[in-house]
């Protein structure tokens, strides 16, 4: 369960690609389905390992035919996803470093076997986030990635931090008894040196002599 609350969060990026929620959610059981079942066997098979009803057979299916699944915002979003999670940028080539050359549109086109409308709106896409850029006499490079920032790491979190408080507050936890255990617990995590650095120094013991 602890590697599907990441998986998630890597999967909304691809929302704007649905133009209804009910498209998006079928979506992403169809990209469990294809996690779960490495043998790519069909939809047959992602019906049986997820769990659901044979009914489930046809909305797979007209999920793949559906007008309110845009092709090139999805295949926009994947490569974003895809050049964001993992770094630096992997092609069939080799491996991409900030400044290098990007695969031209019409070589995008040939290698991904899509059209070269498609491709040109996923450069352009890519320029447009910034992990492209556009440079005089080079053409498309590889832009260098920031670092993310403490408010965007922090936001990948949002969705568990809004669970634990709905529980907190339904079980009748108060703030301070929450902070107290998540502080507990982030000290046990962090090992001996965490504990030390936030443990009171020791008292001296009753019964030594006294100076004057």
């Amino acid at each position: 369960m602890t590697l599907w609350v990441p998986w998630m969060n890597a999967v909304r990026s691809l929302r704007p690609a649905c133009q209804r929620s009910r498209t998006f959610l079928w979506m992403v059981l169809t990209l469990m389905g294809i996690c779960c079942r490495l043998d790519l066997a069909g939809v047959t098979s992602y019906v049986r390992v997820l769990g659901l009803r044979p009914e489930a057979y046809h909305r797979f299916l007209h999920l793949f035919h559906s007008k309110g699944l845009d092709l090139n915002k999805l295949t926009a979003c994947w490569v974003k996803l895809c050049l964001t999670l993992f770094k630096p940028v992997c092609t069939g080539s080799g491996q991409l470093r900030p400044g290098d050359p990007f695969p031209s549109v019409r070589t995008l086109s040939k290698d991904l076997k899509i059209n070269p409308n498609t491709a040109h709106k996923i450069v352009a896409h890519l320029v447009s986030e910034g992990l492209l850029e556009t440079r005089p006499g080079i053409g498309t490079v590889v832009a260098a990635l920031p670092d993310s920032s403490q408010k965007e790491r922090t936001q990948l979190l949002g969705q568990e931090i809004e669970q634990l408080v709905v529980e907190a507050k339904r079980l009748g936890i108060e703030l301070a008894e929450m902070l107290s255990s998540i502080s507990a617990h982030w000290q046990s995590l962090s090992g001996g040196d965490s504990a030390r650095a936030h443990k009171p120094a020791a008292k001296p013991e009753d019964g030594g002599s006294k100076q004057s």
